[in-house]
């Protein structure tokens, strides 16, 4: 992204000072402003100051995130809202938006009086030193109340502090000695007019206080807010899409206020929380299946990775989908990703001109935009309680929405980001306790539905580059996300471009049905889940029984038949056996030979053993006799008679028409007279694991490495056959001792049991209790 292209951070502090929306408690009213005015301007004259022609922000050059310049911002608008009231103009000096160089430090009383006013239960009269606080009109000052957290002074003196620090006052002022008749009556405790005696008096006033912080949102709360956003246009969509990312990313208000496409190089420093194609996942189909990101929050000493997946069990809660919808709304491809209201009229007047033009957003939405929407859809939406919802609600909401998901503590915490497990643990509340007593309520199944949780969070980028073989596939060639974007809403959603009523209702019901490439197993998959839970697993089974007996009929073999007449030289096939190959090999057959021999027997020509089984006066020894398949064929004999073998008027009698089906074998033993009987079937699945027979000629260390890989590779015993299952089975004790007692050193295992015999190794060798038994044996 070109560094001109967004603002810089002190051109952003200064807009979200002056900006950002008063509290509707700190709005002064008409006669106390006009009244501010005045008297500012008499503090001015008097004083020989001159009101600075540019504005400044409350804490200077310092560098602050976004929920902490609001926060600084929120102190300062109580102070100028109770300095209006009780008429306190020359602290007002320090305060202005545009301040005169070295202001005068604000009245200490001032200050105090402030800290009681929003202590204080709410509607008392305010006191100070036991009197009555009096506005300039005469009319007692009533308490607003509101501070439980005595914390909250410390944010106070801290934006004050940050505020003269600012102004050049503290730390311009000249050195001067210490007043001892001032530091005694501060340490006397007895007049709390003082600003650290009432800070030490409210903190004991305000003791077994404990903060409940932001609470979560549940499922059910958030499709209401959901159904509640959905009708208030583009805005509404903008509110619902950032609600969903942050809480499926852990991500702060202003995190997420900061996405973008790229990453912005600011001079030596990298501005982050933007899209990595590197670890963004799409199917073989060329599908999205997952968002890279790369996010640098508040407690990130460096940048962390992480993805946001597609969700098609719970597509309202997805927030990958409503992510590409909003993008395809707006157009956006380069800049940030969630515009500020300015930014979007632009962007809204921009398309209605060019409806196929793409955008980019120069400015994104501010955190204290973010945190008043969020407070007041909740007020709405959730009426029923009070939360409270800030600027912790999002990360609260993954937390639960992961634990409900079936997420593990790990797991989750990684995802979030935190520094220590403890803080961890401390979001996660009761998490666990609230979706049992969701569960244990009757009718309200729809209160503990949440999406299957999925880890997000990735260390090793370069492994996942590694893992992530498939990604290529579907970034596009301009690698903007407006192109990924364009093609989900018009291959999966199936919305056309040209299609007149694309509206942000029309379309968030259109990623509901969007569909995907699926395997026939997956549909199957989904099919069977509609099912009453026996019924699919009858059904299941049977399916996996006619795909089993399908898949062994078609790997049946095609027999290859050749027929000669009794007069002919038998002989000539036992001799040259190479043309019984040619034909077998054209055949492709890929099976061990077989060979039968069916006669038709003669009156004269017939020879018959106990078992009325039909023998030959003479057969060829070079065939080999084995059973068939159960599933065989029959095959068909020509028997001739004397009347039809008539060549050229020369009568031929044949003796006996023979059959013989012929496959290719290296070494063909002795026909033994059997009858045609059934293959016999191999137990079990169809994994045959072919190599392990090349594990006999193998020895020491390398025959140990081979069963490792084997076993390694090997699927479920079911899936095996019974030989297969069998070498697995005896093979099982000499990895887990190579892993268990060796810790994997090929070398060490060999030099203590000194040869590898599969067959006896779990009795003679090591028989798994423990690794000194097993070396000793």
């Amino acid at each position: 992204m070109p560094e001109t292209d967004t603002p810089t951070p002190t051109t952003r502090t200064a807009r979200i000072a002056q900006k950002g929306r008063v509290n509707q408690r700190f709005k002064i009213p008409p006669p106390y402003q006009r009244a501010m005015e005045t008297g500012v301007k008499a503090s001015l004259q008097r004083l020989s100051l001159t009101q600075s022609a540019t504005p400044l922000p409350v804490h200077g050059s310092k560098p602050l995130k976004g929920n902490s310049i609001v926060t600084y911002q929120k102190h300062i608008n109580g102070m100028r809202y109770l300095c209006a009231l009780i008429g306190d103009h020359d602290s007002q000096l320090m305060l202005m938006d545009n301040p005169p160089p070295r202001p005068p430090s604000m009245n200490k009383e001032s200050i105090v009086k402030f800290i009681k006013f929003k202590r204080e239960e709410e509607g008392t009269p305010l006191l100070y030193n036991n009197e009555l606080v009096l506005d300039i009109y005469g009319i007692p000052v009533v308490c607003q109340g509101g501070w439980n957290d005595p914390k909250i002074i410390a944010q106070l003196l801290t934006a004050l502090t940050s505020v003269h620090q600012a102004r050049g006052v503290e730390e311009n002022d000249p050195y001067c000695d210490p007043c001892e008749a001032c530091i005694a009556c501060d340490k006397s405790g007895e007049r709390y007019g003082y600003v650290k005696n009432t800070m030490a008096q409210s903190t004991q006033n305000a003791a077994g206080y404990q903060a409940l912080g932001d609470s979560p949102l549940t499922p059910q709360e958030l499709l209401n807010i959901r159904q509640h956003l959905m009708g208030k246009g583009l805005s509404g969509f903008q509110e619902w899409t950032m609600l969903l990312c942050g809480s499926f990313l852990f991500c702060r208000e202003f995190e997420i206020a900061e996405f973008k496409t790229e990453p912005v190089q600011r001079g030596s420093r990298t501005e982050y929380n933007c899209i990595n194609w590197d670890i963004t996942v799409f199917s073989p189909n060329g599908e999205i299946e997952g968002l890279g990101f790369t996010l640098l929050g508040k407690a990130d000493t460096t940048p962390v990775h992480v993805i946001m997946w597609r969700i098609d069990d719970l597509p309202m809660l997805c927030p990958l989908k409503h992510l590409l919808a909003w993008i395809y709304l707006t157009g956006i491809s380069s800049g940030y990703l969630f515009p500020s209201q300015d930014e979007l009229d632009r962007i809204v007047e921009t398309r209605k001109n060019d409806p196929s033009c793409r955008i980019h957003c120069k400015e994104g939405i501010s955190y204290d935009t973010v945190l008043s929407r969020i407070k007041s859809t909740c007020a709405v939406s959730i009426p029923y309680r009070s939360g409270p919802f800030g600027t912790h609600c999002m990360r609260k909401t993954g937390y639960l929405l992961a634990f409900w998901g079936g997420g593990e503590d790990s797991d989750v915490f990684k995802c979030a980001r935190h520094k220590t497990a403890s803080m961890g643990a401390n979001y996660k509340r009761d998490a666990l306790g609230l979706m049992a007593v969701a569960n244990a309520r009757n009718g309200n199944e729809h209160d503990i539905i949440a999406p299957k949780f999925k880890p997000i969070f990735v260390q090793d980028l370069q492994l996942t580059r590694s893992v992530n073989r498939s990604h290529d596939l579907g970034i596009p060639a301009d690698s903007s996300i407006y192109s990924v974007a364009l093609k989900f809403i018009n291959h999966d959603c199936k919305v056309s471009m040209n299609n007149p009523i694309i509206t942000p209702v029309y379309l968030s019901n259109a990623i509901l049905n969007a569909s995907r490439t699926k395997t026939l197993k997956q549909e199957l998959d989904q099919i069977l889940s509609a099912l009453d839970p026996k019924t699919a697993k009858k059904l299941g089974t049977l399916i996996s029984r006619l795909i089993t007996d399908a898949r062994y009929q078609s790997n049946e073999v095609e027999p290859v038949v050749i027929q000669f007449d009794q007069d002919e030289e038998v002989v000539g096939v036992g001799e040259d056996i190479n043309q019984i190959d040619t034909v077998t090999i054209s055949h492709d057959l890929g099976r061990s030979t077989v060979g039968l021999v069916q006669n038709t027997p003669t009156d004269s020509n017939l020879n018959t053993d106990a078992s009325g089984i039909n023998l030959p006066s003479s057969t060829p020894q070079s065939i080999e006799t084995t059973p068939m398949p159960s599933a065989q064929v029959e095959m068909p004999t020509i028997s001739t008679s004397p009347a039809s073998n008539q060549v050229n008027s020369q009568p031929r009698t044949i003796v006996r028409t023979r059959t013989i089906i012929v496959q290719r074998t290296a070494a063909p033993p002795p026909v033994q007279p059997t009858a045609a009987l059934p293959l016999k079937r191999k137990r079990g699945g169809e994994i045959d694991l072919d190599e392990r027979h090349g594990v006999k000629n193998l020895e020491g260390a390398a025959k140990l490495r081979k069963i490792s890989e084997l076993l390694g590779g090997a699927p479920s015993d079911s899936e095996l056959t019974n030989g297969a299952r069998s070498f697995v089975n005896q093979c099982r004790p000499i990895v887990g001792c190579l892993q268990f007692h060796f810790s994997g050193d090929a070398d060490a295992f060999i030099q203590h049991h000194h040869a590898v015999a599969t067959l006896l190794f779990g009795k003679s060798k090591c028989q798994g209790i423990s690794r000194y038994l097993c070396r000793e044996l």
